[in-house]
């Protein structure tokens, strides 16, 4: 039976939700610098149905492959995800890169810079070390995950200072 949970915040309280909405894929954007896909964003398209329009797939199907990319997925695990066959997986890998270069030029950065370095720096400073190299297909996602929880972290700790006066406590 589906069950509905209602929080009502304490008397002198207040219950703030904050939902960075798309936020790992928007890093990554302005990572590689796509100026267009950044400017279709800014002007309120969703991201992933931006993608699926630029490949002529389903959104569903664009936010699979937009994450799987990133997060080092190759034709295998893509076929694997959205049920086609390694061809068609690298058929589409190969349009999505055409359409995205600087996505593709950024993943290969990030990657190599983690075997050949062994570490990686995200805006924060944060160090993400790569000590067996073969390993290193996972940097974007550490480098992305990484920053957006840096900059949740940040933010909740701003609100905290902000709503101090109001009694305000953090709960996860």
């Amino acid at each position: 039976f589906p069950v509905t949970i209602i929080w009502i915040a304490r008397d002198g309280f207040i219950l703030v939700s904050i939902d960075y909405k798309q936020k790992e894929y928007r890093v990554m954007l302005d990572y590689a610098g796509e100026t267009a896909l950044i400017e279709l964003v800014r002007s309120g398209v969703d991201i992933h149905q931006a993608t699926a329009d630029m490949v002529g797939i389903t959104r569903k199907a664009a936010k699979t492959l937009n994450f799987c990319l990133l997060y080092g997925g190759g034709a295998g695990k893509i076929a694997q995800m959205l049920g086609i066959s390694v061809r068609e997986a690298n058929e589409l890998k190969a349009k999505y890169f055409a359409k995205l270069p600087k996505v593709q030029k950024f993943i290969e950065n990030v990657v190599k810079s983690a075997k050949y370095n062994g570490r990686l720096y995200n805006i924060f400073g944060r160090v993400y070390s790569f000590l067996d190299k073969n390993f290193a297909y996972k940097a974007p996602n550490y480098l992305i995950q990484g920053e957006c929880s840096d900059a949740m972290r940040r933010a909740m700790i701003t609100c905290h200072g902000v709503l101090e006066s109001k009694k305000s406590r953090i709960l996860m």
